[in-house]
Protein backbone atom coordinates (compact mmCIF):
# COMPACT_ATOMS: atom_id res chain seq x y z
CA UNK A 1 0.00 0.00 0.00
CA UNK A 2 2.47 2.24 0.81
CA UNK A 3 4.17 1.86 -2.10
CA UNK A 4 1.03 2.83 -4.22
CA UNK A 5 1.10 5.99 -2.17
CA UNK A 6 4.83 6.77 -3.04
CA UNK A 7 4.32 5.83 -6.81
CA UNK A 8 1.13 8.40 -6.86
CA UNK A 9 3.07 11.10 -5.12
CA UNK A 10 5.47 10.89 -7.50
CA UNK A 11 3.05 12.26 -10.04
CA UNK A 12 1.47 15.59 -7.69
CA UNK A 13 2.72 19.17 -8.13
CA UNK A 14 4.64 19.94 -4.60
CA UNK A 15 4.05 23.54 -4.86
CA UNK A 16 0.29 23.21 -5.73
CA UNK A 17 -1.73 25.54 -2.40
CA UNK A 18 -4.86 24.41 -2.12
CA UNK A 19 -7.29 27.30 -3.64
CA UNK A 20 -10.66 27.88 -2.26
CA UNK A 21 -13.49 28.42 -4.85
CA UNK A 22 -17.36 30.00 -4.45
CA UNK A 23 -20.14 27.41 -6.02
CA UNK A 24 -22.01 30.34 -6.51
CA UNK A 25 -19.70 31.47 -8.85
CA UNK A 26 -20.18 28.50 -11.09
CA UNK A 27 -23.66 27.24 -9.73
CA UNK A 28 -26.54 28.69 -7.78
CA UNK A 29 -26.25 26.57 -5.02
CA UNK A 30 -26.36 27.96 -1.54
CA UNK A 31 -23.89 30.51 -0.53
CA UNK A 32 -22.44 28.87 2.65
CA UNK A 33 -20.57 25.91 1.14
CA UNK A 34 -16.99 26.09 -0.36
CA UNK A 35 -14.97 24.32 -2.30
CA UNK A 36 -11.34 23.31 -2.04
CA UNK A 37 -9.21 21.87 -4.73
CA UNK A 38 -9.30 18.58 -2.76
CA UNK A 39 -12.72 18.59 -3.15
CA UNK A 40 -13.99 18.67 0.50
CA UNK A 41 -17.17 20.87 0.71
CA UNK A 42 -16.67 23.12 3.76
CA UNK A 43 -18.39 25.98 5.83
CA UNK A 44 -17.51 29.51 6.04
CA UNK A 45 -19.77 29.88 9.30
CA UNK A 46 -17.05 27.57 11.32
CA UNK A 47 -14.10 29.30 9.31
CA UNK A 48 -12.83 25.93 8.40
CA UNK A 49 -11.36 26.96 4.57
CA UNK A 50 -7.64 28.84 5.65
CA UNK A 51 -6.20 27.94 8.74
CA UNK A 52 -5.14 24.68 9.87
CA UNK A 53 -3.06 22.85 12.49
CA UNK A 54 0.87 22.58 11.68
CA UNK A 55 1.94 18.84 11.77
CA UNK A 56 5.05 18.71 9.98
CA UNK A 57 7.71 21.60 10.97
CA UNK A 58 7.91 23.66 14.04
CA UNK A 59 6.58 27.64 14.34
CA UNK A 60 9.42 29.64 15.59
CA UNK A 61 7.80 31.56 18.73
CA UNK A 62 9.48 34.58 17.79
CA UNK A 63 9.67 36.38 14.02
CA UNK A 64 12.85 38.58 15.05
CA UNK A 65 16.22 37.76 14.95
CA UNK A 66 18.06 34.99 16.57
CA UNK A 67 21.57 34.19 17.17
CA UNK A 68 23.81 31.62 15.56
CA UNK A 69 26.26 30.79 18.17
CA UNK A 70 28.98 29.26 16.38
CA UNK A 71 29.20 32.61 14.21
CA UNK A 72 27.94 34.64 16.55
CA UNK A 73 25.86 36.06 13.90
CA UNK A 74 21.94 37.38 13.60
CA UNK A 75 19.52 36.09 10.82
CA UNK A 76 16.24 36.64 10.18
CA UNK A 77 13.60 34.23 11.35
CA UNK A 78 11.68 32.44 8.04
CA UNK A 79 8.10 30.50 8.92
CA UNK A 80 8.30 28.93 5.75
CA UNK A 81 6.52 25.53 5.47
CA UNK A 82 7.38 22.22 4.35
CA UNK A 83 5.70 21.17 1.41
CA UNK A 84 3.49 18.10 1.79
CA UNK A 85 1.81 15.66 -0.66
CA UNK A 86 -1.68 14.39 -0.18
CA UNK A 87 -2.43 11.38 -2.40
CA UNK A 88 -5.58 9.95 -3.27
CA UNK A 89 -5.21 7.23 -0.73
CA UNK A 90 -5.43 10.00 1.75
CA UNK A 91 -9.22 9.94 1.43
CA UNK A 92 -9.70 6.20 1.82
CA UNK A 93 -8.80 6.40 5.87
CA UNK A 94 -7.85 9.19 8.43
CA UNK A 95 -4.41 10.17 8.64
CA UNK A 96 -5.05 12.95 11.42
CA UNK A 97 -3.45 15.65 9.02
CA UNK A 98 -0.43 14.01 7.95
CA UNK A 99 0.93 13.54 4.65
CA UNK A 100 3.52 12.75 2.51
CA UNK A 101 6.71 15.28 3.32
CA UNK A 102 8.86 15.33 0.07
CA UNK A 103 12.29 16.93 0.58
CA UNK A 104 16.14 15.57 0.56
CA UNK A 105 18.50 13.93 2.56
CA UNK A 106 21.86 13.99 3.33
CA UNK A 107 24.12 10.98 4.42
CA UNK A 108 27.33 12.71 5.15
CA UNK A 109 29.13 15.66 4.89
CA UNK A 110 30.90 15.56 1.46
CA UNK A 111 27.60 13.00 0.41
CA UNK A 112 25.29 14.56 -2.03
CA UNK A 113 21.91 15.15 -0.97
CA UNK A 114 19.30 13.04 -2.85
CA UNK A 115 15.61 13.35 -2.94
CA UNK A 116 13.47 11.73 -0.70
CA UNK A 117 9.66 11.15 0.55
CA UNK A 118 9.03 10.32 4.07
CA UNK A 119 6.05 8.52 4.29
CA UNK A 120 3.21 8.43 7.98
CA UNK A 121 3.34 4.98 9.23
CA UNK A 122 0.20 3.97 8.21
CA UNK A 123 -1.79 0.65 9.88
CA UNK A 124 -5.79 -0.64 10.32
CA UNK A 125 -7.47 -0.39 13.48
CA UNK A 126 -10.91 -0.68 14.83
CA UNK A 127 -12.58 2.42 15.74
CA UNK A 128 -16.28 2.98 17.33
CA UNK A 129 -18.59 5.65 16.46
CA UNK A 130 -20.96 6.23 19.67
CA UNK A 131 -23.59 8.32 17.58
CA UNK A 132 -24.04 5.96 14.73
CA UNK A 133 -23.42 2.94 16.85
CA UNK A 134 -21.32 1.04 14.00
CA UNK A 135 -17.28 -0.44 14.41
CA UNK A 136 -15.34 0.35 11.36
CA UNK A 137 -12.12 -0.81 10.25
CA UNK A 138 -9.75 2.10 9.18
CA UNK A 139 -6.93 2.65 7.77
CA UNK A 140 -5.11 5.03 10.23
CA UNK A 141 -2.15 6.88 11.59
CA UNK A 142 -0.55 6.83 15.41
CA UNK A 143 -1.12 10.58 15.15
CA UNK A 144 -4.89 9.99 14.47
CA UNK A 145 -5.51 7.69 17.22
CA UNK A 146 -3.73 9.70 19.67
CA UNK A 147 -5.93 12.53 18.80
CA UNK A 148 -9.07 10.50 19.30
CA UNK A 149 -7.54 9.22 22.44
CA UNK A 150 -7.07 13.21 23.83
CA UNK A 151 -10.46 14.11 22.10
CA UNK A 152 -12.55 11.24 24.34
CA UNK A 153 -13.73 9.25 21.36
CA UNK A 154 -14.05 9.04 17.30
CA UNK A 155 -17.03 11.25 17.30
CA UNK A 156 -16.00 14.17 19.48
CA UNK A 157 -12.54 14.21 17.96
CA UNK A 158 -14.55 14.47 14.30
CA UNK A 159 -17.01 17.07 15.46
CA UNK A 160 -14.36 19.30 16.95
CA UNK A 161 -11.50 19.23 14.17
CA UNK A 162 -12.30 21.55 11.25
CA UNK A 163 -12.15 19.93 7.85
CA UNK A 164 -8.96 21.45 6.75
CA UNK A 165 -7.30 19.34 9.41
CA UNK A 166 -9.12 16.25 8.75
CA UNK A 167 -8.32 16.24 5.39
CA UNK A 168 -9.82 12.86 4.13
CA UNK A 169 -12.94 12.45 2.34
CA UNK A 170 -13.98 9.48 4.64
CA UNK A 171 -13.43 11.49 7.73
CA UNK A 172 -15.86 13.96 6.36
CA UNK A 173 -18.54 11.34 5.18
CA UNK A 174 -18.40 10.04 8.74
CA UNK A 175 -19.16 13.54 9.73
CA UNK A 176 -21.70 14.00 7.74
CA UNK A 177 -23.56 11.22 8.88
CA UNK A 178 -23.14 11.95 12.31
CA UNK A 179 -24.51 15.57 12.15
CA UNK A 180 -27.44 14.15 10.17
CA UNK A 181 -28.09 11.58 12.65
CA UNK A 182 -28.01 14.32 15.40
CA UNK A 183 -30.17 17.09 13.78
CA UNK A 184 -32.66 14.42 13.09
CA UNK A 185 -32.64 12.65 16.12
CA UNK A 186 -32.72 9.05 14.65
CA UNK A 187 -29.96 7.69 16.45
CA UNK A 188 -30.98 4.70 19.00
CA UNK A 189 -34.50 4.59 17.84
CA UNK A 190 -35.04 1.33 20.20
CA UNK A 191 -33.08 2.36 22.79
CA UNK A 192 -35.23 6.18 24.52
CA UNK A 193 -32.84 6.20 27.35
CA UNK A 194 -29.38 5.71 25.24
CA UNK A 195 -31.25 8.48 22.56
CA UNK A 196 -31.45 10.88 25.05
CA UNK A 197 -28.31 10.40 26.98
CA UNK A 198 -26.05 10.03 23.77
CA UNK A 199 -28.08 13.28 22.32
CA UNK A 200 -27.40 15.22 25.22
CA UNK A 201 -23.66 14.58 25.05
CA UNK A 202 -23.02 15.94 21.50
CA UNK A 203 -26.25 18.29 21.41
CA UNK A 204 -23.58 20.91 21.42
CA UNK A 205 -21.65 20.74 18.18
CA UNK A 206 -25.52 21.21 16.51
CA UNK A 207 -24.69 25.16 17.24
CA UNK A 208 -22.35 25.86 14.67
CA UNK A 209 -24.44 24.36 11.28
CA UNK A 210 -27.77 24.84 10.36
CA UNK A 211 -29.85 21.79 8.95
CA UNK A 212 -29.44 23.32 5.37
CA UNK A 213 -25.69 23.60 5.97
CA UNK A 214 -25.14 19.91 6.70
CA UNK A 215 -26.68 18.61 3.96
CA UNK A 216 -23.98 20.01 1.62
CA UNK A 217 -21.18 19.37 3.92
CA UNK A 218 -18.91 16.75 2.78
CA UNK A 219 -19.95 16.19 -0.56
CA UNK A 220 -16.98 16.21 -3.30
CA UNK A 221 -17.36 19.10 -6.05
CA UNK A 222 -18.59 16.23 -8.73
CA UNK A 223 -21.50 15.07 -6.10
CA UNK A 224 -22.61 19.14 -5.18
CA UNK A 225 -23.20 19.91 -8.76
CA UNK A 226 -25.56 16.81 -8.90
CA UNK A 227 -27.48 17.87 -6.01
CA UNK A 228 -27.59 21.48 -7.42
CA UNK A 229 -28.87 19.68 -10.82
CA UNK A 230 -31.22 17.35 -9.25
CA UNK A 231 -32.58 20.01 -6.60
CA UNK A 232 -33.13 22.68 -9.81
CA UNK A 233 -34.50 20.51 -12.46
CA UNK A 234 -37.20 21.56 -14.47
CA UNK A 235 -39.69 19.72 -16.18
CA UNK A 236 -39.47 20.63 -20.21
CA UNK A 237 -42.76 21.54 -21.29
CA UNK A 238 -44.05 21.57 -24.83
CA UNK A 239 -44.75 25.15 -26.55
CA UNK A 240 -47.97 23.57 -28.21
CA UNK A 241 -49.35 22.26 -24.60
CA UNK A 242 -47.66 25.86 -23.25
CA UNK A 243 -49.51 27.92 -26.56
CA UNK A 244 -52.95 26.16 -25.95
CA UNK A 245 -53.54 26.04 -21.85
CA UNK A 246 -52.79 30.41 -22.48
CA UNK A 247 -55.61 29.94 -25.23
CA UNK A 248 -57.91 28.35 -23.22
CA UNK A 249 -57.50 30.89 -20.46
CA UNK A 250 -57.78 34.01 -22.32
CA UNK A 251 -60.74 32.51 -24.57
CA UNK A 252 -62.27 32.18 -20.53
CA UNK A 253 -61.50 35.53 -19.60
CA UNK A 254 -63.72 36.40 -22.25
CA UNK A 255 -66.63 33.82 -21.34
CA UNK A 256 -66.73 32.04 -24.51
CA UNK A 257 -69.10 29.15 -23.93
CA UNK A 258 -66.99 26.80 -26.36
CA UNK A 259 -64.75 26.66 -23.65
CA UNK A 260 -66.51 26.42 -20.86
CA UNK A 261 -66.08 22.67 -20.11
CA UNK A 262 -62.37 23.00 -21.48
CA UNK A 263 -59.71 22.34 -18.78
CA UNK A 264 -56.24 24.00 -18.71
CA UNK A 265 -53.68 21.23 -18.92
CA UNK A 266 -51.31 21.35 -16.14
CA UNK A 267 -47.63 19.91 -16.84
CA UNK A 268 -48.44 17.09 -14.36
CA UNK A 269 -50.92 15.76 -17.14
CA UNK A 270 -48.88 16.40 -20.09
CA UNK A 271 -45.92 14.65 -18.73
CA UNK A 272 -48.38 11.32 -17.68
CA UNK A 273 -49.81 11.72 -21.47
CA UNK A 274 -46.59 12.16 -22.77
CA UNK A 275 -45.50 9.11 -21.12
CA UNK A 276 -48.38 6.88 -23.08
CA UNK A 277 -47.27 8.00 -26.17
CA UNK A 278 -43.54 6.50 -25.15
CA UNK A 279 -43.26 2.68 -25.34
CA UNK A 280 -40.20 3.34 -23.97
CA UNK A 281 -41.69 4.77 -20.62
CA UNK A 282 -42.37 2.39 -17.03
CA UNK A 283 -45.92 2.03 -16.78
CA UNK A 284 -47.87 0.08 -13.83
CA UNK A 285 -48.78 -2.52 -15.80
CA UNK A 286 -45.43 -3.14 -17.09
CA UNK A 287 -43.14 -3.18 -14.09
Amino acid sequence: MIASIFRNSLCLEVFNRPIILELTDVFRVPEHPLVSTAGFLISTKVAESSVRVVVHEEIAVSRLFVTRYRHRSECHVQNIPIPVVYPKEINDGIWGGEAIVKGFKKKGIFKRRVPHFWIPSLFKSVIYSEVLDTYMRIVITQRALRLIHENYGFDHYLLKTPACDLRSLLALKLKRQILIALADKTLYPNDPKKHTEVYAKYEQYLSAYTRKEIEWYGLTYEEACKKWMQLNVKQSQPLKIQYRSELIAKLKENKIKEVENVNVVSPEETSSWLNKLNPFSKSSKTQ
